[in-house]
């Protein structure tokens, strides 16, 4: 049954790509593509195993951020915006507590600073991920319930940002 969720999902995303980028040559889609081989490979180890360890979760459940963060970047792009996707886990440092990580707010800085310096310095929007972070052994965490916002405002912070503004649809 995931398998099946995973496929949908996986059109789904498509079928936004397709709409938001007319005339891409599949780029976009192909950038997704891992992500999903991902999960799928994910689902069947899951389903063998009958459960999840916390560090598996929290692989998983990063996924559909970063999967978005593509989207994102290319909807951008297509309306004239130079931007480009930058991976959360390379800007945002935390502890190996899983299902609710903690921000290391030094290597933050210096992870942000390494990871969105360049791409701003060329004039280019990074577009991150929020909820996803890094563990000091390189193991991928999120940050729990909220950890989008809280994303933000740990990036802002470790920049010296003027401002971060948080824009929510409810």
């Amino acid at each position: 049954d995931a398998r099946r969720l995973l496929a949908r999902l996986k059109q789904d995303t498509a079928t936004v790509i397709s709409d938001a980028n007319p005339g891409d040559s599949g780029a976009a889609a192909a950038e997704v593509d891992p992500f999903f081989e991902e999960l799928d490979s994910m689902a069947q180890a899951i389903a063998v195993l009958k459960s999840v360890p916390a560090d598996a979760r929290d692989h998983f459940l990063a996924q559909g951020e970063l999967i978005s963060s593509v989207v994102v970047a290319r909807v951008l792009i297509r309306a004239g915006i130079p931007a480009v996707r930058v991976d959360a886990r390379d800007a945002l440092a935390t502890d190996n507590h899983f299902g609710r990580a903690a921000p290391d707010f030094e290597m933050t800085r210096v992870r942000a600073g390494a990871s969105l310096a360049g791409p701003v310095s060329k004039g280019l929007v990074p577009v991150v991920g929020g909820f996803v972070g890094r563990s000091f052994g390189g193991q991928t965490t999120v940050l729990g319930r909220g950890g989008s916002d809280y994303s933000a405002a740990i990036l802002g912070a470790c920049l010296d940002a003027e401002r971060v503004e948080i824009w929510t649809d409810v």
